[in-house]
């Protein structure tokens, strides 16, 4: 059987932190509308997983798929307070905002920017449907936290579509265990070449610690 293999190019750059505030607007309004797409009630989904039922098991899952390798990496003491940590910090958390579609790894490098325009984004390799909170960790992290203004006109674009969740109560959690998986990540891919990576998300992890 022959496959029709599609490929679209969409126009334009990675997003930096010296986007503009109207870029920032557009990425909210962009994040948004993504987030608006509910799983269909009428067909059963065979392409894409629907987590949201079992969100609080998926994020567990995940956590715990990492652990086996971030236990190579850190040190005795740190991963057992790692460990523990996760475990409080999971009951913390408010109800789950959803279901939504979303995309598990939006970032800078993944949004295009053409001439102050957002044209598009990419990578749809890891989306889903769960819920919103897990997908603004890498967002923030790469892009929102560098510049108030972003963050602020991020924040109003979203809002013109649906209302943001409260991001100071869950994005603590999700940064947390981004970069617990993101250490386990590196060990799995091979720490030599991911050495700026791993240390990266070391020292957020450490700062979470102390």
């Amino acid at each position: 059987m022959s496959r029709c293999v599609l490929i679209i190019r969409i126009k334009g750059q990675p997003i930096t932190n010296k986007a503009l505030p109207t870029v920032a607007f557009q990425v909210g309004v962009l994040h948004a509308s993504m987030h608006q797409i509910q799983p269909p009630t009428t067909i059963q989904l065979s392409g894409i997983q629907d987590e949201f039922p079992d969100w609080s098991n998926f994020v567990e899952r995940q956590f715990y798929s990492f652990a086996e390798d971030v236990k190579g990496v850190l040190d005795v003491s740190s991963y057992r307070q790692a460990i523990e940590k996760f475990e409080n910090m999971k009951l913390q958390l408010p109800s789950s905002d959803g279901p939504s579609f979303i995309h598990m790894d939006f970032r800078p490098a993944n949004i295009i920017v053409d001439e102050d325009k957002v044209s598009g984004m990419i990578d749809f390799e890891s989306v889903r449907f769960g819920s919103t909170e897990i997908d603004f960790t890498k967002l923030y992290r790469d892009f929102l936290s560098f510049n108030f203004c972003l963050y602020q006109s991020y924040q109003e674009g979203y809002n013109t579509l649906r209302p943001l969740i409260d991001l100071e109560v869950v994005l603590p959690f999700y940064q947390f265990t981004d970069a617990f998986n993101s250490i386990g990540w590196c060990k799995r891919r091979g720490i030599e070449k991911n050495a700026s990576f791993l240390e990266k998300n070391l020292s957020i992890l450490k700062k979470v610690l102390l």
